[in-house]
């Protein structure tokens, strides 16, 4: 059969019980060698199964979409409401702390103003963890882009993570070389980033062990950072779901490790909102690898095409 030419087209049609269905036809031109007659073949079946099937997965997912839409615009709604009396505690837990109105007198009154203090300081962490997830979903996040050097923003971190560091008896360490060039990114979400992982590298190395830094750069990658720790790890199967909003590993009743689980949830948020991405390598007791890529086009870049570095390194092609 020479010359074949074929349609297909999908309509609604009415059956002789008054009965409307979809129905998909299938035309097909051919000449018979025998006469040599263009003649037609014809093929009509029923696709109204398939049809409802299809109206009702994009009635699902429009219904999942609005939900989803409406439970992100009730998180960062809340999330305002909570935040606003939250600093009024936390403010007015300060001033007790400093005695700016006159003493305490009891030595007691003195440690609850501190457990408040860190209550409200770490449910105004999460409140703001919820509020980044919700605009994230909601296309509200914005980037406000700054060029900075990936070393100082690391050791600014670790800084802060000092006393969590000495209480839990870990080393850690930064390495990466002078020619890692400066970074267009938003600093703060970057050092947000860099904050919740060596966070939850202290979290989950035992006493005696050790996190580590190192980073590289190339022209085709962009910048890559590893954060390394010893310790307790995941199972391998679980490590995509860790990126889950609230998600914990182990169960509620046998945890042993405080936080919420949106750290990384943030982290994947914001990587994402960089054109980067996050990637974990793990297994139970050999410790966890970050790895974070920003993209070529976040490297800053001289006029020749050679890198810019910070004071500190030298300028490379």
């Amino acid at each position: 059969m020479s010359g074949r030419n074929r349609v297909q087209f999908t309509y609604r049609g009415r059956r002789k019980d008054g009965i409307y269905i979809w129905v998909e036809a299938s035309l097909t031109a051919f000449r018979n060698p025998t006469t040599g007659a263009t003649e037609i073949v014809s093929v009509i079946r029923d696709i109204s199964d398939r049809v409802r099937a299809e109206s009702a997965l994009r009635d699902a997912k429009r219904q999942a979409e609005a939900a989803n839409h409406a439970k992100s615009e009730f998180l960062s709604t809340v999330s305002h409401e909570l935040r606003t009396p939250l600093n009024a505690v936390i403010g007015f837990s300060e001033i007790m702390e400093r005695e700016l109105l006159g003493p305490i007198g009891n030595e007691k009154y003195r440690s609850y103003i501190v457990d408040i203090q860190r209550s409200g300081k770490l449910l105004l962490n999460v409140i703001n963890d919820i509020l980044d997830l919700s605009k994230a979903e909601a296309g509200k996040w914005e980037l406000t882009e700054d060029v900075f050097d990936v070393e100082q923003t690391l050791r600014a971190v670790l800084r802060l993570l000092k006393p969590r560091l000495d209480e839990a008896d870990l080393s850690a360490a930064i390495s990466l070389p002078t020619s890692l060039p400066l970074l267009r990114a938003d600093e703060r979400k970057t050092q947000q980033v860099f904050f919740n992982l060596l966070s939850n590298a202290v979290k989950f190395t035992p006493p005696g062990g050790r996190i580590d830094v190192v980073g590289q750069h190339d022209h085709a990658n962009g910048i890559t950072i590893r954060v390394r720790d010893t310790g307790i790890g995941i199972d391998p199967e679980k490590l995509e779901c860790v990126f889950e909003p609230f998600m914990q590993i182990d169960s509620a009743l046998s945890r042993k490790h405080s936080g919420t689980g949106l750290g990384l949830s943030v982290v994947r948020a914001i990587m994402e909102h960089h054109k980067g991405s996050v990637e974990l390598k793990s297994d139970v007791g050999n410790g966890t690898e970050a790895i974070l890529v920003f993209p070529a086009e976040r490297v800053l870049l001289e006029a020749d095409g050679s890198v810019r570095v910070s004071a500190h390194g030298v300028v490379r092609s």
